[in-house]
C-alpha cells in the first residue's frame, strides 16, 4: 500500500511536470493508455488465457461502462484538474475515494452501516489548517475548478470500484474493503 501511494504521488508530480511543459491533458491520457496496453496486453493474454469468463453482451457492456468511468472519465478529469492545482492537493484529495466508495456501497445496500464499528469522522470533517492566499482571483478560481474536477474524477473512480463487484471478468483496481 505504501509503494502504491508513492507511485500515485510520483505519477501526480510527473503529470504536473508534463502538463506544465505544454502537453495536453487529453494527449497525456492517450499516451498513458497506449503504454499500459503495450505492457499489460501481452501479460494478460499469457497469464489469463485459460481463466477468461464467457463474454456475453451484458458483460461486455458492463466492462465498457467500467472502462469509461474508472479509466477514461476519471483520468481525463484528473489531469485537467491537475493542470489547475498542485500535485500535493491532488494527492490529498485522493483520500476521499474510500469515503465515496463506502457511501455508495451503503446507498446501494452493498454494505451495512454500523456506527459502533465504523468511525468516519476524520474522513468527512476537515478544518482549514492553512489559509490560502492567491495573488489574483483567477488563481483562486483555478484552484476551485481544479479541486472540483479532482473530486468529480475521484467520484467516478468510486462508482467504478462499486460496479466492479457486479461485473464478472472485471479486475478490481483496489481490494481494500471498509467494514
Amino acid at each position: 500500500m505504501i509503494v502504491s501511494q508513492f507511485a500515485y504521488a510520483g505519477s501526480s508530480i510527473l503529470g504536473k511536470l508534463a502538463l506544465g511543459q505544454g502537453l495536453s491533458a487529453l494527449v497525456f491520457v492517450v499516451y498513458r493508455h497506449l503504454i499500459a496496453m503495450l505492457i499489460l496486453a501481452p501479460l494478460a493474454y499469457v497469464l489469463e488465457r485459460n481463466r477468461r469468463p464467457s463474454f456475453s453482451f451484458g458483460v461486455m457492456l458492463k466492462i465498457f461502462i467500467l472502462a469509461m468511468l474508472g479509466i477514461t472519465i476519471q483520468q481525463n478529469v484528473y489531469y485537467v484538474g491537475l493542470h489547475l492545482i498542485s500535485p500535493t492537493v491532488a494527492s490529498a484529495l485522493g483520500n476521499v475515494i474510500p469515503a465515496f466508495t463506502f457511501l455508495l456501497a451503503i446507498v446501494l445496500r452493498m454494505e451495512k452501516l454500523n456506527l459502533k464499528t465504523v468511525i468516519l469522522l476524520g474522513a468527512f470533517v476537515t478544518s482549514p489548517m492553512i489559509q490560502l492566499h492567491f495573488e489574483s482571483p483567477e488563481k483562486g478560481d483555478a484552484w476551485l475548478k481544479g479541486s472540483a474536477l479532482m473530486l468529480f474524477g475521484y467520484f467516478a473512480c468510486s462508482v467504478s470500484l462499486v460496479l466492479q463487484v457486479r461485473t464478472p471478468g472485471a479486475v478490481c483496481i483496489s481490494t481494500a474493503r471498509i467494514s
